[in-house]
């Protein structure tokens, strides 16, 4: 009777043991749940941030598009146009007039200028240096050059007054001459602490205006008569 008590005991203690065996199994994985849903809430973060992502540079792909056609038509609407593609003049009719307002006696060789084309040249960006006679060397030199039949001896007059360099007061005082746009030379001199240009005294040390240095002479160099004219471009 007592084994039969003991037997009985038994089975009811592996029956209790077998019972809570879930419940000890599940306590064991609830943390590793846990994390696995935790996983899984980061994971879909990250999927939304990463669309996010996406479609701001979706949205600046489009608009880079948009900027490159716009641009595109622009371009189109004047095709003859090409300042957008050259560059654009040191300087303007404002900037001359500047000039000549601050130095009235250089007016008449900025009309020369400007009657002959070479403006527009000395204009394009290059470094120019301009030896101008003032408006007092042209009246004694020959009133008449301006005349419309006389255009072409005007250009050539003028290109023997320029130099495609810059030759600042430094370089000025040790050179001994300097060459021309029309080929030919002009001899630079120091005389009394006085910087002459050929046989004509610059009157005025430097002036600027954009790419070019100007110095104002007191007379009228002479021309090269052996070089070709041309009327608006330096050769």
């Amino acid at each position: 009777m007592q084994k039969k008590h003991v037997f009985e005991l038994s089975l009811v203690a592996a029956a209790v043991g077998f019972a809570h065996a879930p419940a000890i199994n599940a306590q064991d994985d609830r943390p590793r749940t846990e994390d696995v849903r935790d996983a899984e809430n980061e994971l879909e973060r990250a999927e939304e941030r990463l669309e996010q992502a996406e479609q701001a540079v979706e949205e600046r792909e489009d608009a880079l598009e948009d900027a490159i056609a716009e641009a595109a038509v622009d371009v189109d609407d004047d095709p003859d146009d090409d300042t957008a593609l050259s560059d654009p003049p040191e300087f303007d009719d404002a900037d001359w007039q500047a000039l000549t307002d601050e130095h009235p006696n250089l007016s008449r060789f900025v009309d020369a200028l400007r009657l002959t084309g070479l403006r527009d040249t000395l204009a394009s960006g290059t470094d120019y240096t301009v030896f101008a006679p003032t408006d007092e060397a042209f009246e004694a030199h020959d009133e008449d050059l301006f005349d419309e039949e006389r255009r072409e001896e005007l250009v050539e007059l003028l290109r023997a007054h320029i130099v495609a360099d810059d030759v600042d007061p430094v370089r000025a005082r040790s050179l001994d001459e300097a060459l021309t746009v029309d080929g030919g030379t002009v001899e630079l001199s120091m005389e009394d602490d006085t910087l002459m240009i050929g046989g004509a005294e610059v009157v005025n040390s430097d002036i600027r205006l954009g790419n070019l240095r100007i110095y104002p002479i007191d007379a009228v160099l002479d021309a090269n008569p052996d070089t070709d004219v041309a009327l608006t471009d330096f050769d």
